[in-house]
């Protein structure tokens, strides 16, 4: 790690954080990361500059030890402490995630609507103008490509980037297994079906489409344009999520060529990250008409797996 004071920003490079995820109850940071801190806020960022995590400074934030995360998918996600005691007893997790549009609601707290919480959005964009001005102006050698990264991903391409990420993948993911909190939700999304088996009417998450397995060359190509998307961001990652809503009933060998050529490509081998993981869904039907050795062969994967089946 590399650290600068420049006038009121303290800039340190290639942080290092935690290189498996623990449930604690405070703020912890995972793998490598740039990070930028001004008067006011905290700002993280992935190694390929897309903003990872915000937070504020000196009382300018609703609880210091809270903070906001953004997505792959370019959903910003506030970590809410809510009472330790009380989330703890229903989530088992110390923090409970609130997103900004209303399928979180059941949580009676919007912190979006929160002056300080939309005053952090507003500071990363002034915080790249700034950073935009001392590029021009001369700066370290070895701080100036971290800052020429960090100011061409705007709020603008921030969102150029999600909708790169779902073309890449055939769409959005509306939903992922419960398990991804086991790693933040942290995955890398690799499609190998689309649709589900039942279409049920009161499911407000699935797509409407006939079940279709995808073909092995649109399995690679996935992996393939993922691997350049992420970039730098990858080490980041130990995680994939085989999606969509009924991975399981795609069958064992395009899960299998999935899930191995997946973590061989993004080299989850030498990640930051420890313990990859596999996570996907599956229904009643396509677990009991999984083909018996599917378990075994994913068992002797590299990979600790976790299979949803929902049961509604």
């Amino acid at each position: 790690m590399r650290s600068y004071q420049l006038n009121h920003l303290e800039i340190a490079i290639n942080r290092q954080g935690a290189a498996r995820f623990a449930k604690v109850s405070y703020p912890i940071r995972y793998g490598r990361y740039d990070e930028i801190k001004t008067p006011d806020h905290l700002f993280q960022f992935h190694l390929n500059g897309r903003i990872r995590y915000i937070s504020g400074r000196n009382g300018n934030w609703p609880h210091p030890a809270e903070w906001l995360k953004r997505t792959d998918g370019n959903d910003w996600v506030y970590y809410s402490t809510g009472g330790y005691r009380g989330v703890v007893a229903v989530l088992g997790e110390y923090y409970r995630p609130c997103l900004a549009y209303p399928s979180n609601a059941i949580w009676e707290y919007n912190p979006f609507a929160d002056d300080r919480v939309g005053q952090a959005l507003e500071a990363l964009a002034a915080l790249q103008a700034h950073l935009e001005s001392l590029s021009k102006n001369g700066l370290p050698d070895s701080l100036k490509p971290v800052c020429e990264r960090i100011v061409r991903h705007d709020m603008a391409a921030l969102q150029s980037a999600s909708d790169q990420l779902h073309a890449i993948i055939g769409g959005g993911v509306s939903v992922l297994p419960p398990d991804t909190r086991h790693v933040d939700y942290d995955v890398i999304p690799v499609m190998i079906a689309d649709g589900c088996l039942y279409q049920c009417n009161f499911c407000s998450v699935k797509t409407r489409r006939a079940f279709r397995v995808r073909s092995r060359q649109d399995i690679r190509r996935q992996i393939r344009h993922l691997k350049a998307f992420y970039g730098d961001g990858l080490r980041n990652y130990n995680a994939v999520f085989l999606g969509n809503h009924d991975a399981l009933a795609a069958g064992k060998e395009r899960i299998c060529l999935a899930a191995a050529e997946a973590y061989a490509a993004f080299g989850f081998e030498t990640s930051f990250m420890k313990d990859p993981k596999l996570f996907l869904f599956g229904s009643a039907d396509s677990l009991l008409n999984a083909d018996k050795t599917l378990f075994d062969s994913l068992n002797r994967l590299p990979l600790n797996t976790f299979i949803n089946i929902g049961l509604e």
